[in-house]
């Protein structure tokens, strides 16, 4: 199920940096430092990468969800 709103604002820092998963691979990575930012899962020549978007509230979750962002 996808990541609404409030549960973006409402996620809070943990012993260890976690994630809230929404879909087509996007995630919202919350640091243990409390740094929330939007990453999404990627294939490069059959190897997994990673790409940061930017960070929670700079860049809402709308924005991450469009293609190019």
């Amino acid at each position: 199920m996808p990541l609404t709103a409030k549960q973006v604002s409402a996620a809070q820092p943990k012993d260890k940096p976690y994630k809230l998963t929404d879909a087509n691979r996007l995630y919202l990575y919350v640091a243990v430092s409390g740094t929330k930012s939007w990453r999404c899962n990627y294939l490069d020549g059959g190897k997994d990468k990673t790409k940061t978007f930017g960070q929670y509230p700079a860049m809402s979750l709308a924005d991450a969800r469009m293609p190019n962002a």
